[in-house]
């Protein structure tokens, strides 16, 4: 209609980090923090009419950001969350203390279901939807000689990866 909404009036000093718009364009999933929670940035999924307060589906201590809509009512985001309870493999390059990597949750549960895909040493970013409902993503490698940016994709459920640009053999 025009009319602008805005959909985070109910929080204090926001910051957001990466949005999508979903497939019926009725609703928007974004990464969020704001002043009256912890400092991390988690996934939330608003009414686009702003008939509710946007609902936050992710509450890990971890920053999760970059989300989007996938297939199968699915959100797919880039998360620094440790991989294992013994935490993650600092990311070999340059020495940081955690390697960011893809998850997954549904837009109805949220965190109930929460998958993290695979675990690399450098960094996971970047994701996108193709055509055949796969979704692409970049990663950050450094192997010997090797610092450049590879693209893959996967299926939703985090499965069938695949590189598809970069030096791969």
């Amino acid at each position: 209609s025009g009319t602008l909404r805005d959909l985070t009036k109910d929080f204090k000093e926001v910051d957001i980090a990466g949005l999508d718009l979903s497939f019926d364009a009725k609703q928007v999933v974004f990464s969020m923090r704001h002043k009256d929670a912890d400092s991390n940035y988690h996934i939330y999924l608003a009414k686009l009419d702003g008939s509710a307060k946007p609902k936050q589906l992710t509450f890990a201590m971890a920053d999760d950001v970059r989300p989007i809509f996938v297939p199968g009512d699915r959100i797919v985001f880039v998360t620094n969350q440790t991989y294992t309870p013994m935490g993650t493999r600092a990311d070999e390059y340059n020495h940081g203390r955690e390697a960011t990597q893809l998850a997954t949750i549904s837009a109805n549960t949220g965190d109930a279901d929460r998958k993290l895909c695979s675990q690399n040493l450098s960094h996971t970013a970047d994701p996108f939807l193709l055509h055949d409902g796969t979704i692409g993503y970049s990663r950050w490698e450094h192997l010997g000689p090797v610092n450049d940016v590879k693209l893959f994709r996967m299926n939703p459920d985090c499965t069938n990866m695949l590189a598809l640009a970069g030096q791969h053999g």
